[in-house]
């Protein structure tokens, strides 16, 4: 448990230095991985978006989401998946010039996912999926995250 916990500071420690590197300044930045995006902000934002299957990870910063009915809050080292098309409405706090928040996002493929849920036995309505979780990630997420964008080049 104790490496673990230390291998996502590692992860996290690396990938804000990555998007401190890469993004200067505000907004949002595509990369040269399809699909792959930056973010940073330095002031509280609110955002209605609509959002396409997606993993978004919260790098540094706080970020609360509502969507589907329900308010999901996360943070540092946390990620929100959206595994459908969902309106949503998010709001960026805490954020400063000193402290930006900073994120990144993954594209989902509709394809793979449909293909995923046509194999997934399905839950029962009490427990019926909203289109999308907010969980805390793994070292094992965070690194992916590190190499998908060759971002590991700046830890």
């Amino acid at each position: 448990m104790k490496d673990e916990r230390e291998a996502v500071k590692r992860s996290i420690d690396a990938l804000k230095a990555a998007l401190l590197a890469l993004v200067p300044e505000p907004g949002n930045f595509p990369t040269a991985v399809e699909g792959l995006c930056l973010y940073r902000e330095e002031t509280d934002v609110r955002k209605d978006c609509f959002h396409d299957p997606v993993i978004g990870v919260i790098v540094q910063g706080n970020k609360r989401a509502l969507a589907a009915d329900r308010e999901y809050r996360f943070r540092e080292g946390w990620y929100l998946a959206y595994g459908m098309d969902l309106p949503a409405i998010s709001h960026i706090s805490g954020a400063s010039r000193e402290r930006p928040h900073l994120a990144l996002s993954i594209p989902l493929d509709r394809y793979l996912l449909s293909q995923l849920a046509s194999e997934v036995k399905p839950r029962t309505a009490a427990k019926a999926y909203k289109g999308l979780t907010v969980a805390e990630a793994g070292s094992d997420m965070l690194e992916a995250c590190l190499r998908v964008g060759g971002l590991c080049r700046y830890g």
